[in-house]
């Protein structure tokens, strides 16, 4: 792609509008037009200026419009001077804040992939009145920018050299925006990106233009270039390279698939490495450049092949550091220094390298970067690093001046200027032990220029007592060294700090930070072994330390306890542990604790066991034992077990002594005997119920087993009688029995489940079967106790006729059950009756017809009501009904009744009729639109609008009544009809004048009132504003007809620069005759070729001409013979 910049302008001069060096192969275009929006211009003027463009092809005819000037430069005089047809000024008014006047429109069509950037634009205007205003804006993206020239003199010819922005819109740069910044040939940025199916425009007003002889002359011309639609970010950078670069927005054409690029040339230098792609970006390292400049962009793929993006990157030459201004300082540092030289930086310094350090930026430009030196000695070079130029260095740059000042440790290496404390460096003593003093050898240098003088040394700080200075000189020459100790007193434990000033010429004061930590001294313990012991013994320690301090002891472990600090006493046998120990103070560590470790064994006692024969109680039978000594717990084993035995036999036992200081034993044996029970029976009287009658008992001690014999047999017995009863205990450890007599009687029983239930419905014709269940299991029999029932077969009953039914049951008992109570059933036999429903109207729920219902039925009706038959209504009024149906509740639309017996529901209805009653236009009808009940009489009322009168009904009826009564005797419509009030003279409708705020009708009727020569009534007949002087019935338009024979005329301008330009003219066929009319009144053109005038004809097919879109016209033909004089009528359709 090759981008050329040019100058491409608006030519008004020979119609034409162009955009310049675009080539063949154009990707944009500029259209131009000027737009008449002053309304006071006719509505036939042309208003866009003949192009080559194909979009627009009409011709700009008027005068002045264009003209050269002696610089070649194009002007615009969009008015002429004088006044229109009309007679009216051609005054422009001011754009802000009233109404839009002409302006020049520029559209900027740019293809797809594809953008214009402006880099310039020149404007130059003369004005009369000292003042123009141009509003420019984007219709993309509603950007807007108003622009006021002042300050120029048409007397002068003085060209407006100023201007004033109302806004302070930044320059953007995105997609489908339009910007501007500045005016009267300074830089402007305006950018457009194409987009498909969608053209750019610019809105350029000029207004003020005002008709003089210099008045609203303008001149104005872009410059820029159309490039493919590409960003590289950043699109410059240093020419060591190294910095990311981003191509984007590569959109026609793409380059790439998004994965498929494979090379990239910057210039000469190619890249196959990259950081990421798209189909429309890459990113890349910046390899280092060949050499300055702008570079060509070639992008391979495989898609889409190579792309050429022309001079899109440039390698930004490396800087050149010339001098320093100044180039000597003191070693303190602090004052600025300017690094003078060219293509330093571009605003963007990242670092300043100074000797072995950093120097902080106080301002930057391409020319000069200006830092704050820091300290140093000697002389240094330094470094300049820029993104966009990269590195500039300069070897040797600055030279520190006076005398410096150095301290050296006891390794040789400087200690800075406050400088923590160092191990290495021997500021820093380390651990000493306490009572020690300790000497460390320094050195004072001077590494700079001239003789150093020490004005003092000063010690501060918690621990300044205990270091010494010894040996600090009072001059130093230049490049001279001289040794000092420092001396450390360790009398005193814990850590110690100072802080020794040395005041010089040099750096002043130069500090350095000391320090020392001074340690306690470490003791011993010598504790004899302790022997093995008994619980009885007494025990006094003894053991000393090392240091001379006392030392303390603390049991350990074991059974051991201590009194008096060293008096020792045990409480039972086993391991004791004793621990000597000595805390130490603030000169001696605590010393390592020393433990003695020994055993302790028990006494020996006697034991003697008691209690070796009891009886058995259901409780354990322990033993007792004494001691010797006394009081000594004995726990005692029986066959081996720790519990005590419970039931009958013969058991060992041993008794043991369980103490803390003694031990001891003895071996017997326990015999246990049975123990007697008492034995009590129950359940010896009991009720039948067909199982074994078993007798119950208790015993003491309870929960003994209990065996019985009834009359000897070890089985209990079952039916009715009395039987001889004995209960024995059966158990190991308890004996005992007793004797009773069990006696049995007979038993209740009862009915259940007596189907079919109590209350239960049956119709006469069933057949019923009956059950029922005893608790006893015997049979149960049904007899019938009142009531037309039948009972066949034991259970099968039947009804004779219908009403209520008793059957009774009952079961008589045998030797083991007692009879049952009886139970009674009744049950209600149903029988049918026929109910009939009528209704005229409407729609009944059952429909209406005979029903056939059991007799006592609860029977709902309901009706649907009003039953509306067009212009008829039946409206439901209740219902009747017969005897044997009687009423049980319902209201309105529905009846519920109870059936007794045979019977008839009849549902009643009353009659409406509807009363339609419509206004024509211009009143309404109160009253009617309704339903009236047959027979009533029924008043409507008709209300005409203002300005109209009512006139007649007609319809069902016809008269002129109002209000008028209406005798609802069947349906009926009527409409009522109103009239327009006309005035009397010059008959005209008063709605019509009323609109116009004329309501003094008769007078106002008669009346110019707006002065126009049209009294009110005449502008009725015209549909005209009566209001309006320039509202009345006249021809608004007389012009020139053209026929289709046109020719160019070819001109040359009378001013330099001589161009041609060429003109197209049409013959003239007529004169055109158009006057304004109303869509709502007929139109009749007549003529007359006689003159004087008195032979008026209709005009052959110009009569009864209707209005459809605001005018009409007709075309006289140029030939003498076909000459005419015409005149209008106009009148209502």
């Amino acid at each position: 792609m090759t981008a050329r910049h040019c100058l491409f302008s608006i030519k008004w001069i020979a119609s034409t509008v162009c955009l310049l060096c675009l080539g063949s192969n154009l990707h944009a275009e500029l259209l131009a037009g000027w737009r008449k929006t002053n309304a006071m211009l006719a509505a036939s003027t042309p208003y866009v200026a003949t192009t080559n463009h194909v979009k627009m092809s009409a011709q700009m005819t008027w005068t002045n419009f264009y003209k050269y000037n002696q610089n070649e430069w194009f002007y615009i005089e969009p008015w002429h001077t004088g006044t229109f047809a009309n007679g009216v000024s051609a005054t422009n008014y001011n754009y802000a804040g009233k109404p839009v006047t002409n302006y020049i429109e520029f559209c900027f069509t740019v293809d797809p992939g594809y953008k214009i950037s402006f880099t310039n634009m020149l404007f130059r205007g003369m004005n009369d009145e000292r003042r123009l205003w141009l509003h420019l804006r984007s219709e993309t993206d509603n950007f807007s920018q108003d622009i006021i020239i002042g300050n120029n003199n048409h007397t002068t010819g003085q060209w407006t050299n100023r201007n004033y922005l109302t806004t302070t819109n930044s320059f953007k740069d995105y997609t489908n925006a339009l910007y501007f910044l500045d005016v009267t040939n300074r830089p402007v940025r305006l950018r457009l990106y194409g987009v498909a199916a969608v053209s750019k425009w610019a809105y350029l007003y000029m207004t003020n233009l005002t008709a003089s002889a210099y008045a609203g002359k303008c001149m104005i011309a872009f410059e820029g270039e159309v490039r493919r639609m590409i960003d590289v970010l950043p699109s410059s950078g240093p020419l060591v390279g190294g910095n990311v670069i981003v191509l984007t927005n590569a959109v026609d054409p793409l380059i790439g698939n998004g994965t498929d690029i494979t090379n990239i040339q910057v210039g000469a230098l190619s890249i196959t490495s990259f950081l990421g792609q798209g189909s429309n970006w890459v990113s890349w390292i910046a390899p280092a450049g060949d050499s300055p400049g702008a570079k060509d962009i070639t992008v391979y793929s495989v898609s889409t092949g190579s792309t050429v993006f022309t001079q899109a990157y440039t390698y930004n030459p490396t800087g050149v550091i010339t001098h320093l201004s100044p180039v000597t300082g003191p070693v303190t540092g602090g004052f600025p220094v300017a690094i003078v030289g060219s293509n330093l930086c571009a605003g963007d310094v990242t670092n300043v390298t100074w000797g072995a350090g950093t120097a902080a930026v106080v301002s930057q430009s391409s020319t000069q970067v200006v830092v704050t030196a820091p300290a140093g000695v000697g002389t240094v070079g330094l470094r300049v690093d820029s993104i966009s130029f990269g590195e500039s260095w300069k070897s040797g740059a600055f030279t520190y001046s006076g005398p410096n000042l150095q301290v050296r440790g006891t390794n040789g290496e400087a200690i800075a200027s406050g400088e923590a404390a160092s191990l290495e460096k021997g500021s820093d003593f380390g651990t000493i032990p306490s009572g020690s003093v300790v000497t460390n050898w320094m050195a004072l240098t001077n590494s700079g220029l001239g003789l150093l003088t020490i004005g003092g040394v000063t010690t501060n700080g918690d621990g300044a007592a205990r270091f010494g200075m010894d040996g600090i000189p009072s001059t130093l020459a230049d490049g001279a060294q001289d040794a000092f100790s420092v001396v450390f007193d360790a009398s005193a434990v814990g850590a110690h700090t100072a802080a020794v000033h040395v005041v010089s010429d040099g750096p002043s004061p130069y500090i350095i930070y000391l320090s020392a930590t001074v340690a306690k001294s470490d003791q011993t313990i010598t504790f004899l072994p302790i022997g093995d012991q008994v619980t009885t013994s007494k025990v006094g320690l003894a053991a000393t330390a090392s240091s001379g301090l006392s030392v303390s002891f603390a049991t350990n472990n074991g059974p051991a306890v201590m009194a008096d600090g060293t008096n020792l006493s045990f409480t039972g046998a086993g391991s004791v542990s004793i621990v000597a120990s000595q805390a130490g103070n603030a000169s001696w560590n605590p010393a390592p604790d020393v433990t003695n470790t020994f055993n302790v064994t028990k006494a020996q006692a006697g034991v003697y066991l008691s209690s070796l024969t009891q009886a058995y109680d259901g409780a354990a039978r322990n033993v007792t034992a004494t001691s010797d000594p006394s009081g000594l717990t004995v726990e005692f084993t029986y066959d081996g077990n720790a519990w005590a035995p419970t039931n009958v036999g013969s058991y060992a036992v041993t008794g043991t002594v369980n103490d803390a200081n003694w031990q001891g034993s003895a071996d017997g044996s326990l015999v246990v005997s049975k123990g007697a029970a008492g034995v009590y029976l129950a359940g010896l009287t009991q009720t039948y119920d067909g199982a074994a009658r078993n007798v119950t008992a208790t015993s003491d001690p309870s929960g003994l087993t209990v065996e019985f014999t009834y009359d000897g047999n070890a089985w209990a017995p079952t039916n009715v009688g009395s039987y001889a009863v004995t209960g024995t205990v059966n158990d190991v450890n308890w004996q005992g029995s007793a004797d009773g007599s069990l006696v049995v009687s007979k038993a209740n029983q009862v009915l259940s489940n007596f189907l079919p239930t109590n209350g239960s419905v049956f119709l006469a014709t069933d057949i019923v079967g009956l059950s029922a269940a005893a608790s006893s299991g015997l049979a149960v029999s049904f007899a019938t106790n009142n009531g037309p029932g039948l009972i066949t077969g034991l259970t099968n009953l039947s009804f004779t006729a219908g009403g209520e039914v008793s059957v009774v049951a009952s079961q008589t008992g045998d030797g083991n059950w007692n009879p049952a109570a009886e139970q009674t059933n009744i049950y209600t036999v149903m029988s049918y009756a026929d109910v009939s429903i009528a209704s005229a109207h409407g729609t009944t729920i059952p429909m209406t017809g005979v029903y056939t219902m059991l007799v006592g039925t609860v029977f709902t009706s309901q009706v649907q009501t009003p039953d509306t038959q067009g212009t008829t209504q039946y409206v439901c009024a209740g219902w009747t009904a017969t005897e044997n149906l009687d009423p049980a509740g319902g209201v309105g639309t529905q009846a519920v009744v109870t059936v007794n017996g045979t019977g008839a529901l009849t549902w009643r209805w009353t009659t409406n009729y509807w009363l339609g009653a419509t206004a024509e236009d211009h009143g309404l009808v109160v009253g009617g639109n309704g339903w009236a009940g047959l027979g009533v009489t029924t008043q409507i009322v008709a209300v005409a609008d203002a300005y109209y009168r009512f006139t007649n009904w007609t319809g069902a009826v016809e008269s002129s009544v109002n209000p008028l009564d209406v005798l609802m005797d069947g349906p009926k419509t009527l409409m009522a009809h109103f009239a327009a009030n006309w005035t009397t003279n010059q008959p005209t409708p008063e709605w019509w004048m009323a609109q116009y705020g004329l309501t003094n009708f008769e007078t106002d009727v008669l009346l110019d009132a707006d002065g126009d020569g049209v009294p009110t009534g005449n502008e009725w007949t015209m549909n005209t504003d009566p209001t309006n002087a320039l509202s009345f019935l006249y021809a608004a338009r007389y012009d020139v007809a053209y026929g289709a024979n046109c020719y160019d005329v070819v001109s040359t301008n009378t001013e330099p620069p001589y161009d041609v330009y060429t003109q197209i003219v049409c013959d003239v066929i007529g004169q055109l005759l158009a006057w304004p009319c109303a869509t709502d009144r007929v139109y009749d053109v007549e003529f007359d070729a006689t003159f004087p005038l008195g032979g008026w004809a209709p005009a052959p097919g110009l009569t009864n001409l209707g209005c459809a879109d605001g005018w009409l016209s007709l075309t006289n033909a140029l030939s003498p013979d076909a000459l005419k004089m015409y005149r209008l009528k106009v009148r209502a359709p």
